[in-house]
């Protein structure tokens, strides 16, 4: 029996209803593709058969960058290149973000959400027709948890969210900037979270009885602004 969504031929000669060695690998692939109207590792890996029997695997890679934004600055990384670049983030400097994304032939960059320093820079990379992923800090630190990375600084965090942005294996659309209040939001509420876990760790190292009632105090008004 074929297998599902298992296409009759590749290139000029039909291989049979079931997969060999190397295109079962493909199946188990856990490449990110985005979007596609076949079966996922189509657009990722192609078999290609010659005459002789032999088979020559051909991969289609997207170039993925991450940007680490603050206020003043944005750094960023390619995934699996010491390639690196800071530029002002200011709108300026935008266009130097784009030629240097475009001659390293970046098709996908990732940016992790921060209190909306990234928006401006967003908006441009996706008017250049960028695929861009926007990452809650949350799911950053899942993934540096998964990778078992604890250093931090900008540019390996840059490194960072590059890595993350090459491991998305699903590529949703651009939101409608309507949603971009709730967006914000989010964002807020997932900072305020971040800000309660710090308090929380500081209260529990205190042994002061008035810096434990301030700390206190502060969580508490926190945790209300969280529920807003």
């Amino acid at each position: 029996m074929a297998q599902p969504g298992w296409p009759p031929e590749l290139g000029r000669r039909s291989i049979g209803s079931m997969p060999t060695e190397a295109l079962r690998a493909a199946f188990c692939s856990k490449i990110a593709v985005g979007t596609s109207s076949g079966p996922a590792w189509l657009n990722e890996l192609q078999v290609r058969i010659h005459k002789g029997g032999s088979r020559k695997m051909a991969k289609r890679i997207t170039i993925c960058a991450g940007i680490d934004t603050g206020k003043r600055k944005l750094d960023v990384a390619l995934n699996g290149s010491s390639e690196q670049l800071q530029v002002e983030n200011k709108a300026e400097d935008h266009q130097a973000l784009v030629e240097w994304l475009k001659r390293h032939k970046v098709k996908r960059i990732g940016i992790e959400a921060s209190g909306g320093y990234e928006q401006a820079v967003v908006a441009e990379l996706r008017r250049k027709r960028f695929v861009v992923v926007v990452f809650q800090p949350a799911q950053v630190r899942a993934y540096a948890g998964f990778l078992l990375r604890r250093a931090k600084n900008d540019k390996i965090d840059a490194a960072l969210i590059a890595a993350c942005t090459a491991a998305v294996q699903k590529i949703h659309p651009a939101p409608d900037p309507r949603l971009q209040p709730l967006a914000e939001h989010l964002t807020m509420i997932d900072q305020i979270t971040e800000d309660i876990a710090r308090l929380k760790n500081r209260l529990e190292s205190c042994r002061n009885v008035q810096a434990q009632q301030l700390w206190k105090e502060d969580i508490a008004r926190l945790a209300k602004r969280e529920r807003v």
